[in-house]
C-alpha cells in the first residue's frame, strides 16, 4: 500500500463540528473542557492514520475522547474529596450555560512540533486545511457511549469512587511545562468567554491549587504523531 502524505490525507477529510459539553475533572486532577464527542469524519481520520502509518505509537487514552486541557494541579498538590466535591459544584453551576454555546467548526487541523506538553512553546505549527464541505452525520453511537462513560466518572454520586483516579500522581504543572519535544495533530480552539469565567471562579474559590495554561495554547488533540523507534 502506498503511503499518503499527511496533508493530502487530511485534505480529503470533511470539516465538522464539536459541541462543548461542560467542565470536567480528569484523572490526576487535570481540568478540562469536554465535548460531546468526535465527529464520524475525525474518527475516520484516526482510523486512516493507523492504517497509513502502522509504526505510529498506540493512541494515548487522553485523545480518544474530545477535550481541551485548561490547567493542571500545582506541583505536589493533590485534591481531597471535599475539594473534588467543591469543584463538581462549580462545574454544575456552569452547566446551564452550555446549552447556549454553539458548536465549534473545525475547518483545519495543525501538525505541531511542541517544546512542552501544554503546547505553550512550539517549534512548528503547520496548518492543514480540511476538505471544503462539512460532515453532518451524527456522532457514531459506540464513540458517544464511550465518551459518556468517561464523563460519568465525574457524576456527583460517584466522586468517592473516582477520587483515587483524581489523586493519581503525575501530570502536575511541571509535567506539562517541562521541556519535552514531540509531534502531534491538533485542532486549535478559539477563546470561549465561559472558559475565563470558569477559571476566575475556580481561582477565587480554590486559590493556590491550579496552574492555568495560556489561552493561545488551547487545543483538542486528535492524535499523537510519535512513531515507534526500532
Amino acid at each position: 500500500m502506498k503511503t499518503i502524505q499527511l496533508s493530502t490525507l487530511i485534505a480529503q477529510i470533511p470539516q465538522s463540528f464539536l459541541q462543548p459539553n461542560g467542565f470536567f475533572v480528569a484523572w490526576n486532577g487535570v481540568l478540562v473542557l469536554s465535548y460531546v464527542g468526535f465527529s464520524a469524519a475525525i474518527l475516520g481520520l484516526k482510523a486512516q492514520l493507523n492504517q497509513q502509518y502502522p509504526k505510529l505509537r498506540t493512541e494515548n487514552a487522553g485523545s480518544k475522547w474530545a477535550g481541551t486541557t485548561l490547567g493542571a494541579l500545582l506541583d505536589n498538590r493533590t485534591l481531597s474529596l471535599a475539594e473534588l466535591q467543591q469543584l463538581k459544584q462549580i462545574c454544575l453551576r456552569f452547566e446551564p450555560f452550555f446549552k447556549d454555546i454553539p458548536p465549534i467548526l473545525i475547518s483545519e487541523l495543525s501538525y505541531v512540533l511542541f517544546e512542552n506538553r501544554s503546547l505553550e512553546k512550539l517549534l512548528l505549527d503547520a496548518p492543514l486545511p480540511l476538505a471544503n464541505h462539512i460532515d453532518k452525520s451524527v456522532i457514531p453511537e459506540a464513540h458517544l457511549a464511550e465518551t459518556q462513560q468517561i464523563h460519568r466518572q465525574f457524576d456527583i454520586n460517584n466522586l468517592s469512587n473516582y477520587l483515587p483516579m483524581v489523586q493519581r500522581s503525575g501530570n502536575r504543572e511541571a509535567h506539562y511545562r517541562e521541556a519535552h519535544t514531540e509531534a502531534t495533530l491538533v485542532a486549535w480552539i478559539a477563546e470561549l468567554p465561559i472558559i475565563q469565567d470558569f477559571i476566575q471562579v475556580v481561582s477565587t474559590e480554590m486559590p493556590n491549587t491550579f496552574a492555568w495554561f495560556l489561552p493561545e495554547s488551547r487545543h483538542i488533540t486528535v492524535r499523537s504523531l510519535c512513531f515507534e523507534v526500532l
